[in-house]
């Protein structure tokens, strides 16, 4: 495997769990382990690193308003969540931020399969040129039958891995 693979793309559309990975890491990298939501995958220090270093040369990260909620409902039922936000702030502010239109979510037939905050990225993706980043193999699978450029979150994670085990 070589390392251009694990290049990131220009744009970054990212989706939520990445985004948990790269907020709740870069507050602490030793807190992945006691991450409630994070935890259940199996996530350590080390998979931040490989994230951070993927999204290193992307020129942009987008998220839409649904992912920031998501995310949001994820880390408020935390006991550091005014302290992941605050070490944070200057990180999402340099996130871009989309919003899709709830018509055009509604006319996307992929809605029923993937419902309201998935269909928003997959029709930001496919509006910017943007690529996806998820964990989300629904999403993922839904992607690449559209023809839309997608890393899947586990894939760059173990791909990383094994360059820096090599190298």
């Amino acid at each position: 495997m070589s390392r251009s693979w694990i290049k990131a793309p220009r744009h970054v559309v990212m989706d939520t769990i990445p985004l948990m990975l790269l907020l709740v890491g870069a507050y602490d990298r030793s807190y992945l382990l006691k991450f409630k939501r994070l935890k259940s995958y199996g996530y350590v220090e080390e998979d931040f690193e490989v994230l951070r270093k993927f999204l290193l040369s992307t020129k942009s990260i987008t998220v839409t308003p649904g992912v920031l909620a998501e995310a949001a409902n994820f880390l408020e039922n935390d006991s550091y969540f005014s302290e992941i936000i605050v070490r944070n702030m200057s990180l999402l502010a340099k996130l871009k931020e989309t919003y899709i239109e709830k018509a055009r979510i509604l006319n996307c037939e992929l809605v029923f399969q993937l419902a309201f905050t998935d269909t928003s990225l997959l029709l930001l993706a496919q509006n910017s040129g943007g690529s996806i980043l998820t964990r989300d193999r629904k999403l993922w699978a839904a992607c690449k039958k559209s023809g839309v450029d997608v890393f899947h979150l586990d894939q760059v994670l173990w791909a990383g891995d094994l360059i820096s085990q090599r190298g």
